[in-house]
């Protein structure tokens, strides 16, 4: 898998998602709202923290941009999205986790 963006606003989640990506292999870029304009040149592929997104740019995210949306995660996801994004091949669920991160990379830790 190439460079991961992880796009939130949220100090938290950002380190969480150093932390598992450094546990897991991945290469993961944290990246704010105000990278896109760069992300899109460089067309990396993203993860979104819809909790922490401000709203003006979600759609923008799904429907507007040159970016590549790979997965979302976050409890605020309406059941129509949730349903809507695994037909688009976006992978998303309620929480960023090991269990997010091992379905996004495709790796099966379980020794």
């Amino acid at each position: 898998m190439r460079l991961l963006g992880y796009l939130t606003t949220d100090p938290v989640n950002a380190t969480t998602a150093e932390a598992l990506a450094a546990q897991h292999g991945v290469d993961l870029q944290i990246v704010e709202p105000r990278d896109l304009p760069r992300l899109e040149a460089e067309r990396i592929d993203l993860v979104l923290d819809w909790d922490f997104i401000p709203e003006d740019y979600r759609a923008k995210l799904l429907n507007g941009t040159a970016v590549n949306v790979v997965a979302i995660h976050g409890y605020g996801l309406s059941d129509s999205l949730a349903s809507f994004l695994p037909r688009r091949g976006i992978l998303c669920g309620p929480r960023l986790d090991q269990h997010f991160l091992q379905a996004l990379t495709g790796k099966d830790n379980a020794a």
